[in-house]
């Protein structure tokens, strides 16, 4: 049965992997995430999030390149300090696109061991009993065609949010500023704005610091809100539009995934 497990948590590992994309598949990303909400009947809402962030990330990136070859200009009679600058930016930069693209492995493959294993006694070494809890809830939920109730969409978020926080994310995190060698800009990636296409005006979020833990968790649950007093079919129907500006229109207008393996 271990062997079976290793077997099953490999194969599922490296599809996953191919369905995340390099680091750069921010929108490829946004369409696996929809298609995971999709399949669990509307009721794995973090994915239909993690689609919007996936889409958010790829503009901010962009726009932070930009702004981060302004701010080197000032080096250009110092060609080399330019150069590691510009350097450390594109680590940094680096740093949080493989937070993104991990984030997105690890989910598909919880969501698809927890549907091929369930109950195996080693789903315990990948996630939180009540990230497990919650996941083999939904998948009875799939099985029966129910619709989670509100609070219950609500607990398997939290799970899974507070699970790839502690697990991805706040070491990620962590890693990336400590290794970020341009002073300047690493103070002013403290404090991002960060505004989905779901939010309204009075939603957009501006982080003190985002190293902060306990802020990106707030921050985190505010989103969340956000989406569930607009309705999870307009959020769904704001990732359609927004994904025109990343270049991802087309696919998910035509409700077409691009061609990869299936997980399960």
């Amino acid at each position: 049965m271990t062997q079976d497990f290793d077997t099953i948590h490999k194969a599922i590992t490296e599809r996953a992997t191919r369905l995340a994309g390099d680091s750069d598949a921010f929108e490829q990303r946004a369409v696996v995430y929809r298609e995971l909400y999709r399949q669990s009947g509307g009721n794995h809402v973090f994915a239909l999030i993690a689609a919007h962030i996936s889409l958010w990330t790829r503009q901010a990136f962009g726009g932070g390149a930009v702004i981060g070859w302004i701010l080197s200009l000032p080096y250009l009679l110092t060609p080399r300090l330019r150069a590691r600058r510009l350097a450390a930016l594109a680590g940094f930069e680096a740093a949080f696109r493989e937070i993104n693209r991990k984030v997105c492995v690890e989910t598909l493959v919880l969501y698809h061991m927890t549907l091929q294993c369930p109950g195996h006694r080693r789903l315990r070494e990948l996630a939180t009993p009540q990230y497990l809890d919650m996941l083999a809830r939904c998948h009875e939920a799939g099985r029966r065609g129910v619709r989670f109730t509100e609070q219950e969409k609500h607990d398997l978020f939290d799970a899974v949010f507070r699970w790839e926080q502690d697990r991805i994310v706040g070491p990620g995190v962590t890693a990336a500023f400590e290794a970020f060698d341009w002073p300047l800009v690493r103070r002013a990636s403290r404090h991002p704005l960060i505004t989905f296409a779901y939010f309204g005006l009075r939603d957009v979020m501006w982080f003190r610091d985002f190293t902060d833990p306990v802020e990106r968790m707030e921050k985190g649950y505010r989103a969340y809100g956000a989406a569930a007093k607009l309705g999870w079919d307009r959020v769904e129907r704001r990732l359609v539009w927004y994904a025109g500006i990343t270049g991802a229109l087309r696919r998910l207008v035509r409700r077409e995934a691009p061609r990869r393996p299936r997980l399960a």
